[in-house]
């Protein structure tokens, strides 16, 4: 559909723009807003629903839309439809005639299917769901069966976890992303390849076959990411005898991304295996500072499984935790995505052992 204005006729003569400021509202989309970020702090903050259960328990939770002419007794829009909660008959969203209605539970249906196809027992896969107010938008998590787990060693497992978003009116794409989480205390996200996400737009070219390829290839790359664990676990690095490369790739890498504030916090959990609590205030007036503030980091909390650095896997884990408890959604992701580098940073530092 053309945009573009091409007959001002209709331009009455008490409308005036001539102070208005071109894309004063526009909406700039970087690189870093990607998977499920917007989306995911939208649907989390808004009145909707939330379920968990089986593949059967969660279909029957997911409702069914229609398509309807964009009309109204005057005349109707030949270029777009009205997307219709069937259930209730109440108008979720207006799309385009090319726009490819992808229902909730066909798209569950189809993963279902593909995690038959991989061997997966989806019998033992739990599943959570939370909803938009209508509906119309979902994400989904849904994590494998315990055969699925990854034991790094230390008693807290590492478990893959798919994360589904779609929606029917044409709000986001539909985005599948595999990542690792660890079983205590929801602490963290490893999640290595960060590139790995599916993202198909809902056109007429779209097909469900392949979410299982993409989940095949995901499950490839899972296993490599295994045998990058176990060689994590095996590379020793502590305090005792690496402070200084530590210390100059916390000053360096760490602070780079995560300025010195959460610098400190990834300090902190790998030398004394607790968080830390910030406490800021404004400098006295006295001194003659406006605008700048006096920090303080202590010591606060235990962090659940943690303990003094030993090895590049509880590097990731520290990562890991400060990343995957922010308070903000799309923030946890920003940061979740900045760990890989972070490592490779200080993989590169041992393997050399300088700073």
């Amino acid at each position: 559909m053309n945009s573009k204005l091409t007959d001002d006729s209709d331009m009455r003569r008490e409308y005036d723009f001539s102070k208005g400021i071109r894309n004063k509202f526009a909406f700039k989309k970087t690189k870093s807003q990607s998977f499920l970020k917007e989306p995911m702090e939208s649907i989390h903050r808004t009145q909707g629903s939330f379920n968990e259960g089986s593949f059967d328990e969660i279909r029957n939770k997911l409702c069914t839309f229609s398509r309807k002419p964009f009309k109204t007794e005057i005349g109707e829009n030949k270029d777009l439809d009205v997307i219709i909660n069937t259930s209730n008959g109440v108008p979720v969203g207006v799309v385009s005639k090319s726009y490819s209605l992808i229902q909730h539970h066909d798209l569950l249906n189809a993963i279902e299917f593909s995690f038959k196809n991989l061997g997966f027992d989806i019998d033992k896969a739990e599943l959570k769901l939370s909803t938009t107010k209508y509906n119309e938008r979902i994400w989904l998590r849904i994590k494998f069966a315990d055969d699925y787990t990854f034991d790094p060693g230390d008693g807290h497992l590492l478990t893959p976890k798919l994360h589904v978003l779609n929606s029917v009116n044409g709000i986001t794409p539909l985005e599948l992303r595999l990542g690792w989480y660890r079983l205590i205390c929801k602490n963290g996200l490893l999640c290595l390849d960060n590139e790995q996400t599916y993202k198909r737009l809902h056109t007429s070219s779209f097909e469900f076959k392949g979410i299982e390829n993409h989940l095949r290839n995901s499950i490839d790359i899972f296993e490599k990411e295994r045998e990058i664990y176990k060689k994590w676990k095996e590379t020793t690095i502590s305090f005792d005898t690496d402070s200084k490369i530590l210390r100059h790739w916390i000053d360096t890498s760490v602070f780079k991304v995560w300025k010195d504030i959460t610098s400190q916090r990834v300090y902190s959990i790998l030398t004394t295996a607790r968080d830390g609590k910030i406490s800021k205030r404004p400098y006295p007036k006295s001194e003659g500072k406006k605008d700048s503030y006096l920090i303080r980091f202590s010591s606060g909390f235990d962090v659940p499984g943690a303990k003094p650095v030993q090895n590049m896997y509880d590097v990731a884990n520290a990562l890991s935790w400060v990343s995957s408890h922010h308070t903000s959604l799309k923030k946890q992701y920003t940061m979740m995505a900045q760990v890989p580098k972070m490592l490779i940073s200080l993989e590169q530092l041992i393997a050399h052992r300088r700073y």
